[in-house]
């Protein structure tokens, strides 16, 4: 408020006037564009013609006494006649333009709809009032003497009022939008009057038998039931509609035919209104699964729907194909709020009608994704992802969360074929979006969760197979680290304790969760994989990173389970490699980096156990080392220089380092009887080219290059640990150790 009002006195005196006018302009501008359409709604009203209408018959009786006007008997029959011709012609030319409209848009309507447009009340109640005013005007003058002339021109002017509207009703029967809206109208009207009878008739059985309170919802489906034809003139409606939507669509008017999918689920969304607290379920199967039974009209009205997009998708009308998917979503959102007669006797029994609905928006849904239209794949995921979003923030329920991953499953499986990356991220953002919705409201549907991963899973490898690169999962997977950051910071800042308390034990599962999935899925994959295995890295960088901010804040949260389970994902890294052709690798770089970092924390915090930690990290080593290739005798004192950052760290904080150097020295003796043929012959030829038994001296001296050079800002990763933590006194320590390289020096040579 305070910079709003600043910024109010910066301005100049200049600039204050002209806004004064620009608004003033405004103001005025919407004044009269308000005044103007109530006037002219008012001109076309009835009143005004009244207004018209008295005024003139006013001014002309005024002006005959004024100017001393006399009529005879006979130019008052002349009159007479005239006015009575004058109604009769207009008659016959206003119903001679009803049969050529009628003529021009019989091509829409079917025979049957045909008979019951050309049959309009009030066309013939106003054939019938101007055939009465021609009798009227013909006979006044007859038995009338006084006032004739005002009768007649009141007679002329109704008449001409009556003809006037009856052309506006007839002009707007040219615009099949009408018609349309007439039907609708009509099938609404009907579903009301058949409510509101047999509401009576249920009242009327209430009363008599005297129901308990949980029962009398249970009459108005029984009378429903009864009268099984209710909806019969509904659906003879429905049917128009449908008949003449197509007719409409052979004509290429889209918008028209949009109207009438629109009528269809207006005159449904009616239906779903009125008997709303009233449907009962019924069981469908042994297998616990339930329906409902609204007579056959829910079903009646799906047939349509479905015969329409079987019919544009065979027409190819993209247009009409977007709209009608938006028609299903309106109709799976009102369906997320019908609420059951026998909503007491169980909430284990789902909503039937929901999932009706979504059996045949996945049809559709799934035509869509077989037609190969990059398109229509495109608005067929973006539309299942919104009716997965709304859908689940009401329900859990197995069956319909089942129908929407089974459609999304087999949009991704069509997708495989055209090897479209965006498809495919988008697929996994819905199961992302899942998550985001469920985490604090599902958090004991064990089963769900099993199935979101699964699917998750299933959809990230497709993903991955389709992008050459792994930036799409790893874009993905950073949003979701984002998401879980800003969530356990917004329970941090919550101020309610309780409200905290059950905040975070809701975070926590979904923790759990989470990282169990990370885990199952390194175990399958392996972490070496380009595509997956970093942002699965990643995600548990992103985990340690929680899960301290966690501890620091809710120290009484025991958290080593989950803790060690970010381990285990880690330790899975070479689950699904055989062989190794480099000793650098981009992802375990990474997961070493994560190792060490522990490792390094936990010495100085004393905040989890770096036991198993240490072991893992000597573990991956070791695999490192046995799978990796001679490559020429360089890679295996690189992977051995792994084991000497580990040992500088522990050696910091006085953790007992001799098994770390029986390793190196284990692992050096492996590496120098795998080339002792080549270092023996280069013996022989000292200007061999390549390395000698003291490769790995080699391999240390480089790396105290990088740590202690004057260009030592270059680190990265693992490198960037050790200048960090690692001084000079600690590095000659723990390498004075090594015993395989006592007495040998390598010295730098300066570059010019």
């Amino acid at each position: 408020m305070e910079a709003k009002n600043k910024i109010k006195k910066e301005l100049t005196f200049k600039q204050k006037v002209l806004l004064y006018f620009y608004k003033s302009r405004q103001y005025l501008d919407n004044k009269w564009h308000d005044i103007h359409g109530k006037i002219k709604k008012f001109v076309d009203s009835f009143y005004f013609y009244l207004i018209v209408f008295g005024g003139s018959v006013f001014l002309f009786h005024k002006a005959s006494l004024y100017f001393n006007i006399t009529v005879t008997e006979g130019d008052l029959h002349g009159l007479a006649f005239a006015i009575a011709g004058i109604i009769g012609a207009s008659i016959a030319i206003i119903f001679s333009f009803s049969t050529f409209i009628l003529q021009s848009t019989a091509d829409l309507f079917s025979t049957q709809y045909l008979n019951k447009f050309i049959q309009d009340v009030k066309e013939k109640v106003f054939f019938w009032l101007l055939v009465f005013l021609t009798v009227v005007a013909f006979f006044t003058p007859i038995f009338l003497k006084n006032y004739v002339l005002e009768i007649l021109v009141g007679i002329l002017f109704i008449a001409f009022y009556l003809i006037y509207d009856l052309y506006k009703e007839l002009r707007k029967r040219i615009n099949p939008e009408t018609t349309l809206t007439k039907i609708r109208n009509d099938a609404i009207n009907q579903l009301e009057k058949r409510n509101k009878e047999l509401k009576k008739h249920a009242h009327i059985q209430n009363r008599i038998f005297e129901y308990e309170k949980e029962n009398k919802d249970f009459s108005l489906d029984v009378q429903y039931k009864t009268n099984s034809n209710w909806h019969f003139i509904v659906l003879e409606n429905v049917k128009y509609l449908f008949e003449i939507g197509l007719r409409l669509l052979a004509k290429n008017e889209i918008n028209s035919f949009n109207l009438t999918v629109k009528y269809i689920h207006d005159i449904y969304l009616k239906h779903l209104s009125l008997r709303n607290g009233h449907f009962i379920r019924m069981p469908a199967s042994f297998w616990g699964s339930y329906t409902f039974d609204d007579e056959g009209f829910t079903a009646k009205i799906l047939e349509y729907l479905q015969s329409i997009s079987d019919r544009i998708i065979q027409d190819k009308r993209k247009e009409n194909i977007y709209y009608l998917l938006k028609i299903y979503e309106s109709l799976l959102t009102n369906s997320l709020n019908i609420e059951y007669a026998d909503k007491t006797l169980g909430s284990h029994k789902g909503n039937p009608l929901l999932s009706f609905i979504l059996a045949y928006y996945i049809g559709l849904v799934e035509k869509l994704a077989l037609s190969k239209d990059n398109d229509w794949i495109w608005e067929s995921i973006k539309s299942i992802s919104n009716v997965s979003n709304f859908v689940l923030q009401r329900t859990d329920d197995y069956f319909v969360c089942s129908q929407i991953n089974q459609a999304i499953s087999k949009i991704s499986l069509s997708c495989l074929t055209e090897n479209t990356e965006t498809f495919f991220k988008e697929l996994v953002s819905i199961y992302f979006n899942q998550i985001r919705i469920a985490w604090n409201r599902y958090e004991h549907n064990e089963i769900f969760w099993k199935d979101l991963f699964k699917e998750l899973k299933k959809n990230v490898l497709l993903l991955s197979v389709s992008s050459s690169l792994s930036l799409s999962v790893s874009e993905l997977f950073i949003n979701f680290h984002s998401w879980q950051v800003n969530v356990i910071n917004w329970i941090i800042k919550l101020e309610g304790e309780k409200e905290k308390k059950e905040h975070l034990d809701k975070f926590m599962q979904l923790l759990e969760r989470w990282s169990d999935f990370l885990l199952d899925f390194a175990r399958d994959i392996g972490l070496q994989n380009k595509q997956v295995g970093l942002p699965i890295i990643q995600s548990v960088d992103n985990n340690l990173r929680i899960i301290y901010g966690i501890q620091q804040k809710f120290n009484d949260l025991d958290l080593k389970d989950i803790y060690r389970t970010q381990s285990n994902v880690l330790s899975w890294y070479f689950q699904k490699t055989e062989k190794v052709d480099e000793s650098f690798i981009f992802n375990l770089e990474q997961v070493q980096e994560i190792l060490l970092r522990e490792i390094n924390e936990n010495l100085k915090e004393k905040v989890f156990d770096v036991k198993g930690v240490s072991d893992l990290f000597i573990r991956l080593v070791k695999q490192h080392f046995e799978k990796v290739s001679v490559g020429y005798g360089y890679n295996h004192p690189r992977v051995i220089e792994k084991l000497i950052c580990l040992g500088l760290v522990l050696n910091k904080y006085k953790v007992d380092v001799t098994d770390i150097l029986k390793l190196i020295d284990q692992l050096n003796a492996k590496y120098l009887e795998l080339n002792k043929e080549y270092f023996e012959l280069k013996k022989k030829e000292p200007n061999l080219m390549g390395p000698d038994e003291y490769q790995l001296c080699k391999e240390i001296h480089d790396l105290e290059n990088d740590l202690f050079s004057y260009n030592n800002g270059m680190g990265m990763g693992i490198k960037q640990i050790l200048k960090q933590e690692i001084d000079k006194i600690i590095w000659n320590n723990f390498i004075g150790k090594i015993k395989h390289c006592e007495g040998v020096e390598y010295k730098t040579v300066p570059k010019f």
